[in-house]
């Protein structure tokens, strides 16, 4: 780690923030405006490798050597881009159940100010695949190709893409850890990292984030989720006037009940955050969540949407 990449980590110890009940309005997005220069284009292949090689570890489970295995291959990932990132480590308690050593990573690119653009996605994997139809793999941990690792691995190749064309506007991913614990009876198990992430915020705050989780299904269409369009109805505006300029069609007019999912924090912490999760598989919490059922089309949408929401003067 560089001098450099030392004194920075310095500036973003973490300390305690005033929770707000305010979500701002659409006036913070600073209005809609035309893209003035083609964006990068996005890798959907380079993202279903990326997922295959998380895969290729095991399952993520927190604290396991598969875990620890794919934390290091994260960072010699965003080692080779030009973003600054930093690990924040963190002990979550969990009632009468033995705490865990959990791991967030937050990589940084841009102007080193407030605003820009926040996305997050969870990198580990359900210990159990407590929906399997096979009732004797409901202890068993999950692959997690879509759950965890799609979302992991086009933020990885959006890291590399900022690496190499510096975004205009500040952009800060953020790779949740623990987000995927919670059972009947351990409610609050779930969320761990952006839970603790939202309380110790370590990052100047970003205008709008985004959350994504499932998102390499072949013609998935995203609902918008209950507390985000109760809340931050104008993220949803954005990202349809983004996906209209790309030609694609991602987000459906639905509203779907609220979600437990890493959003939850970030719009309590007073963040306008709008999530984009493809519920419709049917290998969710399954032992047969593998890369074969992931498609580098979706990936490349998905990836394509969020580097248009960087590069197209859609955010100040």
């Amino acid at each position: 780690m560089s001098s450099f990449r030392l004194v920075f980590l310095s500036r973003l110890l973490p300390s305690p923030v005033r929770i707000q009940l305010a979500i701002l309005g659409l006036s913070l997005l600073g209005g809609i405006c035309s893209t003035q220069a083609q964006s990068p284009p996005f890798s959907g292949d380079l993202a279903l490798l990326f997922i295959e090689e998380q895969v290729a570890f095991g399952p993520r489970v927190p604290e396991s050597d598969a875990h620890r295995r794919t934390l290091d291959w994260m960072e010699r990932k965003l080692d080779t881009g030009g973003g600054l990132y930093f690990r924040q480590q963190f002990v979550a308690s969990r009632g009468e159940r033995e705490p865990l050593e959990l791991t967030n990573v937050i990589a940084r690119f841009g102007p080193l100010r407030d605003g820009g653009l926040l996305i997050g996605a969870h990198w580990d994997s359900r210990p159990w695949a407590d929906r399997d139809p096979d009732s004797t793999h409901h202890e068993t941990p999950v692959p997690g190709a879509n759950d965890g690792a799609s979302g992991t691995a086009v933020l990885l190749v959006l890291a590399d893409i900022l690496g190499r064309y510096p975004p205009p506007i500040p952009v800060t991913l953020v790779f949740f850890d623990g987000e995927d614990l919670g059972r009947p009876g351990a409610e609050e198990d779930w969320l761990l990292g952006s839970k603790y992430f939202a309380a110790y915020w370590p990052v100047d705050r970003p205008q709008v984030a985004l959350v994504i989780d499932m998102v390499c299904r072949s013609d998935q269409l995203y609902d918008r989720e209950g507390m985000c369009q109760a809340t931050s109805p104008e993220v949803y505006g954005l990202l349809e006037s983004i996906e209209e300029s790309l030609g694609y069609f991602l987000l459906s007019r639905q509203v779907r009940d609220p979600i437990t999912d890493d959003h939850l924090p970030l719009l309590q912490a007073g963040i306008p955050t709008g999530l984009l999760i493809g519920l419709e598989d049917p290998d969710w919490h399954t032992l047969n969540d593998l890369p074969g059922n992931c498609s580098a089309e979706a990936l490349q949408q998905m990836g394509s949407l969020l580097v248009e929401m960087v590069y197209g003067s859609y955010l100040h």
